[in-house]
């Protein structure tokens, strides 16, 4: 099963003491050799979600969203300092506001649109009738698009060839003798099964299952 989750991930050393809930419990968060912008801290936490928002509090009393993930609560302080140890607090509101980054399916068509902080960031394009899934279009900061619009969109022609290479996807060449990369004749599939999405406060996230085939539909590996 593959995953895209929408957000930095760095290493840093965390710890916490949870007990039951998450109100008021305080995390401790070590930072390595050098100072680490926008880390990604996941600590383990077997908990039950919390209806409300959560925040972590640092002492200067800035917020930082937080949520819990496949028993995980994840949060992302804006920097942790070298070779120091940084002491946040847990904070959970009464309720949930919208969340930061939202994932929506998009109608009948099977495509999920990403925004983040109520701006469009990419689209999870997962029809079967394309040879593999994709992520398009990728806006960076002020909505610029940040790969080609062709061949998804016909009449981009900037750009023209290899016409497998679309956005933002995966692919092997060589899977036991079948070739999932390219997108001729005698190129395999990435067939859609199952897809789920869920939106949150730090990162919003889908998981695709998908089977990979030969040119004639065999399947030849499951994802």
């Amino acid at each position: 099963m593959r995953t895209f989750i929408f957000a930095m991930t760095l290493l840093v050393a965390a710890t916490a003491a949870f007990g039951q809930g998450l109100e008021g419990k305080k995390i401790a968060v070590t930072g390595g050799d050098a100072p680490v912008l926008n880390a990604t801290v996941s600590i383990p936490y077997d908990g039950p979600a919390p209806e409300g928002a959560i925040q972590v509090i640092g002492k200067d009393k800035k917020a930082f969203p937080a949520q819990v993930y496949e028993k995980m609560l994840v949060f992302v302080p804006d920097v942790v300092p070298a070779k120091k140890t940084v002491t946040f607090a847990v904070k959970v509101a009464k309720q949930a506001a919208a969340p930061k980054v939202t994932l929506t399916k998009k109608g009948d068509a099977l495509e999920i649109e990403v925004v983040v902080n109520g701006e469009p960031f990419t689209t999870y394009h997962y029809s079967n009738d394309n040879r593999k899934p994709f992520l398009w279009p990728v806006y960076g900061e002020g909505k610029v698009g940040v790969t080609r619009d062709w061949p998804m969109d016909p009449d981009a022609k900037a750009s023209m060839d290899h016409v497998h290479h679309k956005s933002i996807w995966s692919a092997y060449g060589d899977i036991n003798g079948v070739d999932c990369w390219d997108e001729g004749p005698e190129a395999g599939y990435q067939h859609s099964d199952d897809v789920t999405f869920g939106s949150g406060d730090v990162f919003g996230w889908i998981k695709p299952k998908n089977t990979w085939q030969d040119k004639n539909h065999k399947p030849v590996i499951a994802e």
